[in-house]
């Protein structure tokens, strides 16, 4: 009998996300269809390769998405993916690594116009961590890929040393 290994419950869902795999790549559509507290499973035309990080944009409407609130985005880890039965189409299981609230580029200060670790000015969207720190896409999935939470609080107290 094979066991199971998620230490947390899946709530089934149909909602549609974004993700994009890196700040030159546009956003693509794929089928979110269960969540947990740090994981999720989408439906994509698109193949990933285990292991690999890219950015998740959920709408703020979407029902389901308590474990995120007040947050609409995430960084995410491939953990598997299979080819369907379907043409074209893939399952992938990923887990949330980093959450973040995105926010527009006439929303922000104009202090904040650039990523504040990398200094690029022309991206359409940052994201807001929870440091306040405000991030393009590249630099959120690099910081949360840190490999320990004392690591990642070291940088981020950092990042706000050099900011303030």
């Amino acid at each position: 009998m094979e066991r199971n290994r998620r230490f947390e419950v899946r709530k089934n869902i149909n909602i549609p996300i974004l993700y994009a795999k890196g700040i030159d790549d546009s956003y693509h559509k794929a089928l979110l269809y269960n969540i947990s507290m740090n994981g999720m499973n989408f439906v994509s035309d698109k193949m990933f390769l285990n292991g690999e990080y890219f950015f998740i944009k959920i709408k703020d409407s979407s029902p389901g998405f308590e474990s995120l609130k007040p947050y609409d985005a995430c960084t995410a880890q491939v953990i598997w993916c299979v080819k369907t039965d379907a043409d074209f189409s893939y399952k992938v299981g990923v887990k949330r690594i980093g959450k973040a609230k995105i926010v527009k580029k006439e929303a922000v200060e104009k202090s904040h116009l650039c990523c504040e670790l990398c200094a690029n000015s022309s991206i359409q969207e940052i994201v807001k961590t929870d440091e306040s720190l405000c991030l393009c896409l590249n630099c959120f999935t690099f910081v949360s890929k840190l490999p320990c939470k004392a690591l990642k609080k070291t940088f981020n107290r950092f990042m706000l040393g050099n900011v303030i």
